[in-house]
């Protein structure tokens, strides 16, 4: 770095030497003068007021006869100003009694949080001991329990122990600093019409061509505009200073220029450009959201009454589905440890009574501050995630009476079979034809065999219970799973299903039966064969004149 004297030589010098003279005298009288005065009669005043306090406590526990009234006593003290810990330490420091009800009958390191542990290690004399705590600005006195009122239990049991006192002495301390500071004032007055003198004479030659340069150098909106410098006389240094001030307004112009593009790309982007902290006690911080938190996302329109990028994330968080929290939180750990590395979640927002599905990815930065820095992206995908749940419902239904088809069903086979295979949870599962159902078609025609079906699955889900599932399984035929339930409850449903069926009324306007065939799951059962031997059973219903039910016997 080149360095330049801003003032003439002679001058500088002048200059120097002035302020050496008159800081020195300055720093000297405020120094002697108003500390040794103000502040250490201040810790004088503190620790005699602990002293007095600790001598009315003193006083109080010769009268008291019961533990309650001396913790009374001993809270109507605590109340007073400044008085931060007050405690009664038996001989074996445990708390006996304290000014916070959380500190009584606890070993007396507990109280390290109000009272520094040098002073918690010391025993007590035979008289009143006082300390001065510099580090916690606290005046702290010890002073010995005596046997006073022998009819008070509670005095019998701090035999040999010691009352603690702690006095919060930062208000004396500040008083008496800012009486020191009123002298430092006085005494800088004084420094002050000195080096107005010198100030004069510096005027003609350095403060007015600076204020020239500022003012050439300074905006309307406070930036800098200047390309070339101006005139700022004949000292050589200040008009290296125009020189150099020229050259950063040239930088700061490009640098503003370079930021204002990135920020017009962030706001291009379809979607929120964002930037967050995570700390090391486990918060989140937002640092910056581009335009698109707004625009793109389609957030809650309060978003764009708020300023600070830390309160627009306290806003998204809380349109977060709750449900969703639980896999934020899980994310964030995993891109936090063991070593910071991607950031990727799935969660849904509820902006404007609707639900919006929201994806977004960060990756670690590195940096000097504290905690983890992550910049990433905020994406909707809610369009994505509707095209995914309606591909999802055509693998997995039926798309003209909307009951699972064979795709759907197998999972729902599959978990049952598994519960039965591992808990001996009973599981049965039935086939349900409709009856002479081509004659529909070739009777009425297509369209009404096709609402006969919807009617049929309609009329079936009202009549099955919930945890029962649907699927149409081909053509004419349904296939029901019956979980938890064993062959003499699902001989009881199909019955009534059956005779549900008998008794409806379609839309082709005759009547409609249905044969079945149920079984239950058998110890070395499949899918493959549990269905086989429903599908045999169904054929029997069938063959033995329809509208029946079969099982095994």
């Amino acid at each position: 770095m080149i360095k330049k004297l801003l003032l003439p030589t002679s001058l500088a010098r002048r200059f120097s030497l002035l302020m050496v003279l008159f800081s020195t005298l300055g720093v000297f009288l405020v120094a002697l003068l108003s500390y040794y005065e103000h502040v250490f009669e201040a810790r004088s005043q503190a620790k005699s007021i602990a002293v007095d306090r600790t001598l009315t406590i003193v006083d109080a526990m010769e009268t008291a006869a019961s533990r309650e009234s001396i913790s009374r006593f001993i809270f109507s003290v605590a109340a007073q100003p400044s008085v931060e810990a007050i405690a009664l330490v038996d001989a074996a420091d445990r708390v006996i009694l304290a000014s916070r009800r959380s500190l009584q009958n606890t070993d007396v390191s507990e109280l390290r949080g109000v009272i520094d542990e040098q002073w918690l290690e010391k025993t007590a004399a035979q008289d009143i001991s006082t300390y001065w705590d510099e580090r916690n600005i606290q005046a702290v006195v010890i002073a010995p329990i005596e046997l006073v009122n022998p009819a008070s239990s509670v005095i019998r049991d701090l035999q040999g122990g010691r009352l603690l006192f702690a006095l919060d002495a930062e208000p004396h301390i500040s008083s008496a600093r800012y009486e020191a500071w009123f002298d430092a004032f006085w005494a800088s007055s004084i420094l002050v019409v000195m080096m107005l003198l010198v100030s004069w004479a510096l005027q003609r030659d350095v403060t007015r061509p600076l204020e020239r340069l500022y003012a050439q150098a300074q905006g309307p909106d406070n930036t800098c505009t200047i390309s070339q410098y101006t005139t700022v006389g004949k000292v050589r240094e200040l008009q290296a200073l125009a020189r150099a001030i020229s050259d950063l307004a040239d930088a700061r112009f490009a640098l503003g220029a370079e930021k204002q593009r990135l920020v017009d790309i962030a706001d291009s982007i379809p979607g929120a450009v964002y930037e967050y902290r995570h700390h090391p006690d486990g918060k989140d911080e937002f640092l910056y959201f581009s335009e698109g938190i707004n625009k793109q996302l389609g957030l809650n329109e309060e978003l764009a009454n708020l300023s600070s990028p830390a309160d627009i994330g306290t806003k998204l968080f809380s349109l977060i589905e709750p449900e969703d929290h639980d896999v934020l939180a899980k994310e964030t750990q995993a891109a936090n440890f063991p070593v910071p590395n991607e950031w990727k979640a799935e969660f849904r927002v509820r902006s404007n009574g609707t639900i919006r599905w929201i994806w977004g990815h960060a990756i670690p930065i590195i940096d000097d501050q504290p905690g983890q820095l992550f910049r990433g992206v905020m994406l909707d995908i809610t369009d994505r995630k509707e095209l995914e749940k309606r591909l999802k419902l055509a693998a997995t239904r039926d798309p003209l009476t909307g009951a699972l088809n064979r795709a759907g069903i197998e999972p729902y086979l599959e978990v049952s079979l598994a519960g039965f295979h591992r808990s001996n949870h009973p599981m049965s599962l039935m086939l349900l034809d409709i009856d002479y159902f081509k004659s529909i078609n070739d009777t009425f025609g297509h369209d009404i065999g096709d609402s006969v079906l919807s009617q049929l699955v309609s009329i079936l889900r009202q009549r099955l219970r919930k945890t029962d599932r649907l699927a149409r399984w081909g053509g004419e035929e349904f296939l029901v799973l019956l979980p938890d339930t064993d062959r003499d409850g699902a001989m009881m449903i199909a019955e009534k299903l059956r005779q549900i069926v008998e008794r409806a009324t379609f839309e082709h306007r005759e009547t409609l039966t249905v044969s079945l065939g149920v079984t239950t799951v058998k110890p070395d059962d499949t899918i493959r064969t549990i269905v086989r031997r429903a599908d045999d059973y169904l054929y029997q219903a069938k063959n033995e004149g329809r509208n029946r039910v079969k099982s095994e016997s």
